[in-house]
């Protein structure tokens, strides 16, 4: 079926790894899995306003910290962008954006 035999027992079929086009979406960027327990490289090369997040093109926040009004408890908390842009406070070491 895979058109390839297992390397370590010729009667078994091998994984066969799907082509990169297969295994991507038309638009998807970064690294997927082959199927096969093997990665793959999307070829989508995202515009300089987003990033790839996900296998998928995202806008960058555009949120400056330092802009920020200062609304975090001082050295506990630390000012932050949120995935939406906006900003927000996160606990001095590590945590998320809240």
């Amino acid at each position: 079926m895979s058109g390839q035999c297992n390397d370590a027992d010729p009667k078994v079929c091998a994984c066969n790894p799907s082509e990169a086009s297969e295994v991507c979406g038309a638009m998807e960027c970064g690294m997927k899995s082959d199927g096969c327990s093997g990665m793959v490289t999307c070829g989508y090369t995202c515009p300089t306003d987003t990033m790839c997040q996900g296998n998928s093109c995202v806008a960058i926040p555009m949120c400056n910290p330092d802009d920020c009004s200062n609304g975090c408890i001082p050295f506990v908390q630390v000012r932050c962008c949120k995935g939406d842009g906006t900003c927000g406070c996160r606990v001095a070491i590590g945590g998320s954006c809240n």
